[in-house]
């Protein structure tokens, strides 16, 4: 019997991975034919290669195209990093070899999948499905056939939760992968400290091993140079402005536009300033002009907490439940649809009940 269901498990292991690949692969080959297709989720597409781009030529970690090429930190570092690595194996700036890279961390993270559902539900069954539904939906098949960093970042954080979930206790080893893992995840997104803390819950919860908490300096080791780097450039030990920018243009200026009524752009004029406000939303943002919206956005958005929450609240369900890179995919299938933040919009629109509006 046993033997039996190991067969069965690598049949539907296999027959899942190749699901996956074929049906990303259809992504990736659209962008590989259409390369402008692999820059449909811009800016952020930009950025990355960009970034990596001028590391591959010497010009330092820069988003500008040309001379003086000022530094950023904007865009965190693993990503541009994968890419530049790639560029100097192919000897060039080679976008099909970085896409056929994310097809290959797709097929891998769909194996985490499988991997995952098999420790926590012992059902070979339950992991094919679980799987299946990974490998086939189409948000994150659309970023597989991208040049950004969210199927890198899927993988780590799959992979980060295996680690835990598959020991039985706090091998050093694996304490040491996992931290390493950790780190990377925090390179790519800042958002990575979420999954981070819950996995070490996790292993704590279940492993009651205090030797998981040796990961959280070892994950500090890997992100140090990244911070050290940003504390001589800028003055400032701080990992990334990724999220002052979140919290300035797509948190604290929805508040402001529902509150009084206004579009988006003139909402964040009023909250910032229009001078301090074109320092940030351009392409090339400030870093120093973004820590300074940060904090007003958080301000702003601790005093007006329950018109915040309720935006929140509203938001949730329509990310969960509908593809918010709708005009991705357009300009993924051929279209050029404008770059205007309309997700913001239609969710201000959404929460105050103006369905025709929102349509």
């Amino acid at each position: 019997m046993k033997r039996n269901s190991g067969v069965t498990k690598r049949k539907l292991l296999l027959a899942v991975l190749l699901i996956t690949f074929l049906f990303r692969f259809l992504f990736v080959m659209n962008s590989m034919f259409h390369i402008q297709r692999a820059f449909a989720t811009w800016p952020d597409t930009w950025e990355y290669e960009t970034v990596a781009w001028n590391l591959t030529n010497g010009r330092g970690y820069s988003l500008h195209e040309h001379s003086p090429y000022f530094p950023t930190m904007l865009v965190t570092p693993s990503y541009p990093y994968l890419i530049t690595a790639i560029y100097a194996v192919s000897g060039g700036r080679n976008f099909q070899l970085v896409l056929l890279t994310n097809l290959i961390l797709a097929v891998i993270s769909a194996g985490l999948i499988f991997g995952l559902t098999i420790n926590l539900t012992k059902s070979e069954k339950a992991a094919f499905w679980s799987a299946f539904l990974f490998g086939t939906n189409p948000n994150a098949a659309l970023y597989t056939g991208q040049l950004i960093a969210e199927t890198l970042y899927i993988t780590l954080i799959l992979l980060s939760f295996l680690i835990v979930i598959q020991s039985k206790w706090a091998r050093w080893s694996k304490v040491a992968i996992f931290g390493v893992v950790s780190g990377l995840l925090l390179l790519t997104k800042p958002a990575g400290v979420v999954p981070v803390l819950f996995a070490l819950l996790y292993a704590l919860w279940k492993h009651r091993d205090a030797r998981w908490l040796i990961a959280l300096p070892i994950a500090l080791m890997v992100v140090f140079p990244w911070l050290n780097r940003n504390h001589e450039r800028f003055g400032m030990w701080k990992f990334s402005s990724v999220t002052d920018m979140t919290l300035t243009i797509y948190h604290a200026a929805p508040v402001m536009s529902d509150i009084h009524d206004v579009p988006l752009d003139s909402a964040a004029i009023m909250l910032y300033g229009r001078e301090l406000y074109e320092k940030v939303a351009n392409r090339y943002p400030n870093p120093f002009a973004l820590d300074t919206t940060g904090q007003i956005a958080r301000r702003f958005i601790q005093k007006n907490l329950s018109k915040y929450t309720r935006l929140l609240l509203t938001g949730l369900p329509v990310v969960v439940f509908m593809p918010m890179s709708m005009a991705e995919y357009a300009r993924f299938i051929g279209r050029q649809p404008g770059r205007s933040p309309v997700a913001q919009e239609f969710l201000r629109d959404i929460s105050k009940f103006r369905i025709w509006s929102a349509l």
